[in-house]
């Protein structure tokens, strides 16, 4: 971030004919899937006591913060493999472009240790969209635009278990289908997904 990689400091945030170049369509498409799940601070509304002031606020914040911290990262990982060689090594090596340029800055300990954070953001973010997705199941369920058995909060914990389980089968499902289909993760579980949540949102 402060020497640069090879080429220096990449320079192509700032640079026009950089950022138009390419599809910047398809860019800005998964700029905009990045920050999905923003709008879920509504979904706790109930459970915040100040809920005009607070949620707003939270808003704001995550937006803020979730921008500033995926346009310095991705910056950095840019001038890691250098300007010139971003687009060919991302296409190349989508699925280890973090870890490949983590090991030649920091070796192969700080390698096991972004990679252990990466696991572990992608659990908690897997975690995340799951409550979310069950607490949308069980508001419409709640509003009978879903079937109103899924709408039942649990008798003791109040939680919706009934929402959750079904949006854990639903999961499970696609993943064994993607699976059996042999489906590529990232270039097309992940891409094509992201292509129809968008279409759809």
């Amino acid at each position: 971030m402060f020497q640069g990689g090879d080429s220096g400091l990449s320079t192509g945030i700032v640079s026009p004919r950089q950022i138009t170049s390419g599809a910047p369509g398809v860019g800005i498409l998964f700029a905009i899937l990045s920050f999905i799940g923003f709008e879920a601070t509504a979904v706790f509304r109930d459970e915040a006591r100040d809920p005009e002031r607070t949620i707003p606020r939270a808003t704001y914040l995550s937006l803020a913060l979730v921008g500033i911290f995926y346009a310095v990262s991705s910056w950095a990982l840019i001038t890691a493999v250098g300007d010139e060689h971003a687009v060919r090594t991302a296409t190349d090596h989508s699925g280890t472009l973090l870890a490949d340029a983590t090991h030649r800055y920091l070796g192969a300990v700080g390698e096991h240790i972004i990679q252990v954070l990466f696991v572990t953001s992608l659990f908690a973010c897997i975690l995340s969209f799951h409550n979310i997705v069950a607490r949308y199941v069980f508001a419409l369920s709640g509003r009978k635009a879903l079937p109103p058995r899924l709408g039942a909060a649990h008798p003791r914990h109040r939680s919706p278990y009934r929402a959750s389980t079904a949006t854990a089968v639903v999961v499970a499902a696609l993943l064994v289908i993607s699976v059996i289909a042999g489906l590529d993760p990232i270039n097309q579980l992940y891409t094509w997904l992201a292509g129809w949540a968008w279409s759809v949102w």
